[in-house]
């Protein structure tokens, strides 16, 4: 462990790259955040949840990319349009298509019995990594 961070009274290991890290950041890391949420909640002021939006959403003339936190990692979009109702093109990328690069690098040299906890661990969707 490299370092811990203190989330809500809770000590979160940071700089872990086993897999007991990994399972401890599983574990760990969702219980934290729910003592803020109450807080976060009472805060918000009343009135309309969602302001009227047209039925069709026009994406401006250009290109962008959007990194958005998922609990697996980052999930990645990214947008070129020439300005119509339909962009020229739109991709996804999963958070499993990177968790799965590092498979590669963490395997070499492992045991057999190391390796189901290397890949259990990094917590891959092999469905999404297709995208």
């Amino acid at each position: 462990m490299i370092g811990a961070v203190d989330i809500g009274g809770t000590k979160i290991a940071v700089g872990l790259v086993d897999e007991d890290g990994r399972v401890l950041s599983r574990t760990e890391c969702p219980t934290a955040p729910e003592r803020g949420y109450a807080e976060a909640l009472a805060r918000i002021e009343d009135g309309p949840v969602l302001g009227e939006l047209p039925k069709t959403l026009r994406v401006p003339a250009g290109e962008a990319y959007v990194g958005i936190e998922n609990p697996r990692g980052e999930l990645g979009h990214y947008v070129v349009s020439d300005g119509n109702k339909i962009a020229v093109r739109v991709r996804v990328r999963g958070p499993s298509f990177t968790n799965l690069a590092v498979v590669e690098d963490a395997l070499p040299g492992s045991l057999v019995g190391d390796a189901i906890a290397i890949i259990g661990s990094t917590d891959i969707v092999v469905g999404e990594t297709d995208r």
